[in-house]
């Protein structure tokens, strides 16, 4: 470069050539991964001019992505040690503890009237705390899915402690006969509304 600043016909060719490879390549980054890509030109006094593109997008993406798989393995894991717990039945006990066929237990787990969770081998596992004294499904476990969408979501909302219900678990209140509390309780949750 010149000391006059002024780029020489094949520096700017140059120049003009790395600065169109940079927002090509950025271009086609910023495409596959769905996120805003920076090319930075940083004009030097005394060399020729330097092009960068930014890779923290890139890198975000990246670090993204290895922590929701982290996070996912973490999710594997803890949902195996759940339904390998002892309290856990296949289809064929939750079918002999209830009288019924293994059809219609899953015909129920569909419908919403019994919590069972899907296993990666063992098929579907069901908590077997999820049957009143009587022997039955609680009467509330089709509205507590519909509610909270879901059999993992309906799970841990029995299963954990809540504050709109004295600190006790909705299992334990719906054994306690507050059904009207539970049911009100999982309303708010879904509402996203809870304490």
């Amino acid at each position: 470069m010149a000391k006059t600043g002024t780029l020489t016909t094949r520096e700017a060719r140059d120049l003009a050539d790395d600065l169109l490879r940079a927002v090509s390549d950025a271009r086609r980054e910023s495409v596959r991964t769905g996120e805003t890509t920076r090319v930075t030109i940083t004009v030097h006094p005394d060399r020729a001019p330097e092009i960068v593109r930014d890779e923290g997008n890139a890198g975000r993406h990246a670090a993204l992505q290895e922590a929701l798989e982290r996070a996912r393995a973490r999710g594997r894991v803890a949902a195996s040690e759940v339904l390998s717990g002892a309290d856990m039945l296949s289809g064929d006990e939750m079918a002999r503890r209830l009288g019924v066929s293994r059809m219609t237990v899953n015909t129920w787990r569909q419908e919403g009237r019994l919590v069972g969770m899907a296993g990666v081998k063992r098929g579907y596992r069901f908590p077997e705390w999820q049957l009143d004294a009587e022997g039955r499904p609680f009467a509330e476990l089709p509205k507590l899915h519909a509610l909270l969408g879901g059999a993992w979501a309906v799970w841990r909302f029995l299963s954990m402690p809540h504050a709109e219900l004295g600190g006790t678990t909705g299992h334990d209140a719906l054994v306690a006969g507050r059904s009207e509390d539970v049911l009100g309780t999982a309303e708010s949750i879904a509402r996203g509304t809870f304490a």
